[in-house]
């Protein structure tokens, strides 16, 4: 037993101090406690920081992923617009290749021959004075166009003019140059040359120029006076009328001015030849059948003056005679009562038996000249002034446009070949 010391409390050794059972705790002391629950707190408090570790990691795990994302820039890849190709289909590409082809061919084979065209399509030369453009500085269409040759005295003498049908606002005077008076154009077969009348040289004689008034060349010579020149389909020869002693006849000459040669000989005028569209025929006029003043009647030969004939049985005062394109029928002006009535354009199959009234006009209509298609006609009228203008009509009289509203006499118009 171990001794006290003095002024100490005094120790109770409560684990050797048996409680008899069933007796009291002592008042101010505790029952002792078991272990488990300490075991279970730490183990508790364990989990506790397990959970606080890992939810920690997650926690950083997204705050280091957003803050990188934070970091580095975001590359944005543009997007390409691809354009969209459209390929045309075969059919549509052969159709503009061929188009093209055409077109440059044309230009190319085709010779230039006349005005330069304007902007309005039915405008026509002012009375007081026409825009005319020097032939030098003329420019044709490459394709003939829709061009038509014609004499004009509206700046005094006679000269010979192409104008555009379908750009009739602007005309082109190729014979300006000349002192002379300039008459009655015919194309060649090709549209590149015209072969016309003139008294430049003090007489009339045959000449021929190119196309846009350049090269002039005489083709006949001598005293006698020669008119009415007219290309052979071929383009080798040309038929004209010429003084021949006391009348007019009609003879054909080399293109190149030799080899003239007198196909009439009848004690008449006869004038104006035209050969048939085939080179077999040429008609003509002869006053043979003694017409009214200033007019013949319509008469057939062969190219070589031989089985010369009457067209038609009764006489009809024919003013000009041209042959239509397909050769089977001749347009011509003519006035059938030579006291009533004006001239007017007919048209008669070469038989003679079918022939009918075309232009239905108030006035003189005369000089028809059949476009190369067949399709149109044009002529000339004194309706306005007394004052020759010229016209184009559908082949059956209507539709009637005119080309031209200028001073003077319009007159003896001829189409380009293809226009």
């Amino acid at each position: 037993m171990s001794q006290q010391m003095p002024g100490e409390s005094p120790t109770v050794n409560l684990s050797s101090a048996p409680t008899p059972a069933g007796a009291p705790t002592p008042a101010g002391l505790s029952k002792p406690r078991s272990n488990t629950p300490l075991i279970l707190g730490g183990v508790g408090c364990l989990i506790l920081i397990l959970l606080l570790a890992c939810g920690g990691a997650v926690g950083y795990y997204f705050y280091t992923r957003n803050r990188v994302a934070q970091l580095v820039p975001t590359v944005k890849i543009p997007t390409v617009s691809v354009p969209t190709v459209v390929v045309p289909t075969l059919d549509a590409t052969a159709a503009a290749l061929a188009t093209g082809v055409s077109t440059q061919i044309a230009q190319l084979t085709q010779p230039a021959a006349t005005s330069t065209p304007a902007a309005k399509a039915t405008a026509t030369e002012a009375a007081a004075g026409p825009t005319d453009t020097p032939a030098a500085a003329a420019t044709q269409p490459a394709n003939g166009a829709r061009v038509i040759a014609f004499q004009s005295n509206r700046t005094g003498n006679n000269d010979i003019y192409v104008i555009d049908a379908s750009h009739p606002d602007t005309v082109t005077d190729l014979t300006h140059d000349s002192s002379g008076n300039d008459t009655g154009p015919a194309w060649s077969p090709d549209g590149t040359q015209l072969a016309f009348a003139s008294d430049r040289s003090g007489v009339n004689q045959i000449y021929i120029m190119n196309a846009d008034g350049s090269n002039v060349k005489q083709l006949t010579q001598g005293t006698a006076a020669a008119y009415h020149a007219n290309w052979s389909p071929d383009g080798k020869q040309i038929a004209y009328a010429a003084q021949a002693g006391a009348n007019l006849q009609i003879f054909v000459i080399n293109a190149d001015g030799s080899n003239a040669q007198q196909l009439t000989k009848d004690p008449s005028d006869n004038f104006l030849p035209k050969w048939s569209p085939d080179g077999k025929q040429i008609s003509f006029l002869s006053k043979r059948n003694n017409s009214l003043t200033g007019t013949g009647e319509i008469y057939l030969m062969k190219a070589d003056g031989s089985n010369a004939h009457r067209l038609m049985t009764t006489n009809q005062n024919v003013q000009r005679s041209n042959w239509s394109p397909d050769g089977l029928e001749i347009v011509f002006s003519a006035k059938p009562d030579p006291k009533v009535g004006h001239l007017q354009i007919y048209l008669v199959g070469l038989q003679g038996t079918d022939m009918h009234q075309v232009s239905q006009t108030d006035s003189n209509a005369t000089s028809p000249a059949f476009s190369p298609d067949g399709l149109q006609i044009v002529f000339e009228s004194d309706r306005k002034d007394k004052k020759n203008n010229l016209f184009v009509m559908q082949a059956n009289g209507t539709g009637e446009v005119q080309l031209t509203d200028a001073a003077g006499d319009n007159t003896v118009a001829t189409w380009r070949p293809g226009a």
